[in-house]
């Protein structure tokens, strides 16, 4: 039974991507398994039996280490997973990362860390392309339902642009719309 309940948890292990730390709550490393080795500070080996608050701060940040510590007793106070994100200067580079924290214990836990630079980077690159175009631009369901919208003359804006996303095209008066747009409201299929 042993032997399959360890058979077993080498498989979870090998199946997920993430790199998973499980920590004392004291913050030791008392285990790693990752296939990433950029988001693993250091080989594996000699991370075992360090403290992750003693990481260097030119690594990752100490003011994500303060929040780590009050995510964690968050972790344990509640029982609830908890989230961060943050940048850290892996040995391969600048990296982003997002942190899951699951009490697996009362005096351990499990840390599930995710590469999200891929994700950061398109994000970063879809907002410098938005900025660079200088008309307003909305995104519609195929309903009319504002999803969000981009522009640099807010008062153009047929609504407060704090209450647009959400709002249907078709409960804005056919006055307050551009004459372009106003012939799509008979026509909700070509949205």
């Amino acid at each position: 039974a042993l032997r399959i309940s360890e058979y077993r948890s080498r498989a979870l292990l090998n199946a997920i991507p993430d790199t998973m730390f499980r920590v004392a709550r004291d913050g030791t490393v008392l285990d790693i398994h990752s296939h990433d080795p950029e988001m693993v500070v250091l080989p594996p080996e000699e991370m075992i039996g360090t403290n992750v608050y003693d990481i260097p701060a030119d690594v990752i940040s100490r003011e994500t280490m303060a929040e780590r510590r009050v995510l964690v007793e968050r972790a344990f106070e509640t029982g609830e997973p908890q989230t961060q994100e943050y940048e850290i200067n892996a040995r391969f580079g600048r990296r982003f990362a997002e942190t899951r924290i699951v009490p697996s214990g009362e005096n351990e836990y499990v840390m599930i860390v995710r590469d999200v630079t891929d994700e950061r980077l398109t994000e970063s690159r879809s907002h410098a392309l938005l900025e660079a175009i200088p008309d307003t631009m909305f995104r519609l369901t195929r309903e009319g339902v504002y999803l969000d919208f981009h522009t640099r003359t807010p008062e153009v804006l047929a609504l407060p642009a704090d209450t647009i996303i959400g709002t249907s095209i078709y409960e804005i008066p056919a006055h307050r719309i551009a004459p372009e747009a106003r012939g799509l409201q008979d026509r909700p299929g070509d949205l």
